[in-house]
């Protein structure tokens, strides 16, 4: 148990024991068992050893990732958190105030009760308790720069094709922003780019913010196309191709795109990039172009 009152004996601890243990227990049961598995699997793989035989509290590995899922940008219902997003984490804590750290900190506590749909009362004021223990200790770590140390991440992997979703709702603060275009910038190896991007960046307005800050290059811009979505590339398609959705007269498949000029490298890339897709995605995209457009009033 989290908070095990040996204060208490005989049956009195008994009974404080079985009502934590029922309240930790109703916590676990929100998350998916398949999920849960592939973070101890983690979990074993960062500490060396099979989980199976650790005494580990299992309520306690779950909120603490799920807490930092949520700093990391992530629905309340999320467990996973990949190293580029802790290391981004790490690196935005050392340069925050302890009173901004615990406001993010009071932000993710309350963006899970409300993603979780958690109205429990037993369960919601043990959340509250656990929160006033978890942030000294995170304040400890980010003084010690052991944050990772606290963090179940997930295995290295490239960036699969539809791996970002825009999402409405997470755009990120001005200071996070800046910070990651620093760290983007920073990197010299393109997957290492990538990765900060798809694991950071989840909003359309960030994505937009992203290409006028001028940190991606060339062939880079293919990698990071490729980790989007039809619906994502079609969403950017509505800013690329605004003229010719306003006119009716879009075709991707037309010789003349090519040849057009843009005004920012980002969408000269992009044009390129959806032209040296399939015919089947590129109907498929456009077909989503001319939806998302007839839903928008010019």
């Amino acid at each position: 148990m989290v908070f095990d009152d040996v204060n208490r004996q005989g049956v009195y601890y008994i009974r404080n024991y079985l009502v934590n243990l029922a309240t930790e227990t109703e916590f676990c049961r929100l998350f998916n068992k398949n999920n849960i598995l592939k973070l101890f699997i983690n979990y074993g793989r960062l500490n060396r050893t099979d989980f199976l035989k650790l005494p580990i509290n299992i309520f306690e590995v779950l909120i603490n990732n799920v807490i930092f899922s949520v700093l990391s940008g992530n629905p309340g219902t999320q467990l996973d958190i990949s190293l580029s997003q802790a290391e981004f984490l790490q690196s935005c804590f050392s340069q925050q105030k302890p009173m901004e750290t615990s406001l993010r900190v009071d932000e993710a506590f309350a963006k899970i009760i409300a993603d979780l749909q958690i109205t429990g009362t037993k369960l919601r004021n043990y959340l509250v308790c656990y929160k006033r223990l978890f942030y000294p200790r995170l304040l400890n770590a980010i003084k010690n720069d052991s944050l990772l140390n606290l963090i179940v991440t997930e295995a290295n992997e490239e960036p699969e094709t539809g791996s970002i979703t825009f999402q409405t709702g997470i755009k990120m603060d001005e200071l996070s922003f800046d910070m990651l275009i620093e760290h983007i910038m920073a990197k010299s190896d393109i997957q290492d780019k990538i990765a900060l991007i798809v694991s950071n960046v989840h909003s359309i307005e960030d994505f937009m913010d992203l290409f006028q800050a001028d940190c991606l290059y060339s062939d880079e811009f293919k990698l990071l196309f490729d980790a989007l979505g039809d619906m994502e590339l079609a969403i950017l398609g509505k800013v690329v191709f605004f003229d010719e959705l306003r006119d009716e007269h879009l075709d991707l498949f037309s010789s003349s795109l090519s040849k057009k000029q843009f005004d920012k490298e980002w969408q000269s890339q992009y044009c390129r990039f959806i032209q040296n897709l399939n015919k089947d995605r590129m109907k498929t995209i456009e077909g989503l172009m001319l939806k998302i457009s007839n839903q928008t009033e010019w």
